[in-house]
């Protein structure tokens, strides 16, 4: 069996780069994540656990800033994974937390055993899954300052090769004390070395009434020579679960500019903290603001028969407005 795990990537990664101040050590290029110094005030926790309405696997990420509860975050680890089955060229689910009969899914494998068995301690947890068609999912998150460092091994028992893998991980930030933002008015992307606001950069962005923030509107962004979804804003489509329901229906913004990296990040109402959510390996980065749910995918070329393959993305709890936040040193990039 061949096995590829980039872990040497991964120290890469794990000092690629957000920064705050302009005279931060990002100027020597190395990459790396630092900040304005930060008072050690911030406590970042580990809980594994099950999504709510379901035995699959989610992760709670506690935060505490000066020892005051800020709630927690529920990442859904993961909430999808896809991929092309190359031998048949078609595009599969192979995994999906949610089987509530809104949300339909056309799997291409199940897994043998949930809820699975959490290891480990409030600053590290992993878990392993087995599906029924020969594929081992194992997952990991670590704790590593004010971060949180997620990695997804997976290695291809089925019988086919595999192209295109999605490892969709949901973190829903919504939970946290004044993070929920429904109106994205805190709710950023960098573009042209700074982080702006994505309703800023929807020229055709519309208030939602009252009674449809509790919808998933979706806000997209995207690096430069990915593929974007959809050409129109707004762009909408049925909801898979109520299809013959007008008011049901999704609704995607598309951010118009190229962004600088796979980053989103959400400040808190009183601009004092906020949460991002980042990946090298991803080429673009949403959010859906009725949960404020916050993604940068992984996406890993191939997976051939009998390999494995590594996917990794990161939570970033940084102090300050989130419009002081930048990207500097060497950007996040697809590979």
């Amino acid at each position: 069996m061949r096995k590829t795990n980039p872990l040497a990537s991964l120290l890469a990664l794990t000092t690629a780069t957000i920064c705050f101040a302009s005279n931060d050590a990002a100027q020597t290029g190395t990459p790396h994540i630092c900040t304005a110094p930060l008072p050690p005030n911030i406590e970042v926790t580990l809980e594994g656990t099950t999504f709510w309405n379901g035995d699959f696997p989610a992760l709670n990420v506690h935060v505490k800033i000066n020892g005051a509860d800020e709630g927690h975050m529920v990442v859904r680890f993961p909430e999808q994974l896809e991929a092309t089955h190359v031998n048949s060229g078609v595009y599969k689910m192979y995994y999906q937390d949610n089987r509530l009969p809104e949300w339909p899914a056309d799997l291409a494998c199940e897994p043998l055993k949930v809820p699975v068995k959490w290891t480990g301690d409030d600053k590290e947890q992993s878990y392993t899954m087995e599906f029924d068609n020969g594929m081992v999912l194992k997952a990991n998150a670590k704790v590593v300052g004010t971060r949180v460092v997620m990695t997804h091994e997976l290695t291809n028992g089925s019988d086919s090769n595999l192209s295109g893998i999605k490892f969709i991980n949901c973190v829903v930030t919504g939970l946290c004390t004044d993070i929920l933002d429904q109106k994205m008015r805190r709710t950023a992307v960098p573009v042209d070395g700074k982080f702006q606001l994505m309703r800023d950069m929807v020229p055709e962005f519309y208030e939602y009434e009252e009674d449809r923030l509790e919808l998933p509107h979706f806000y997209r962004s995207y690096m430069a020579g990915a593929k974007r979804m959809f050409t129109e804003n707004p762009q909408t489509f049925p909801h898979p679960g109520h299809p013959d329901d007008p008011k049901m229906a999704l609704t995607n913004w598309q951010v118009i500019p190229s962004i600088d990296a796979a980053i989103v990040a959400t400040g808190s109402k009183d601009g004092k903290w906020g949460i991002a959510t980042l990946s090298r390996m991803a080429d673009n980065a949403w959010s859906n603001a009725a949960n404020t749910c916050q993604h940068a995918d992984p996406v890993i070329d191939s997976c051939r028969i009998g390999e494995t393959i590594t996917s990794i993305n990161q939570i970033y709890v940084f102090t300050g407005p989130v419009e002081n936040l930048s990207v500097k040193g060497l950007p996040f990039t697809q590979k």
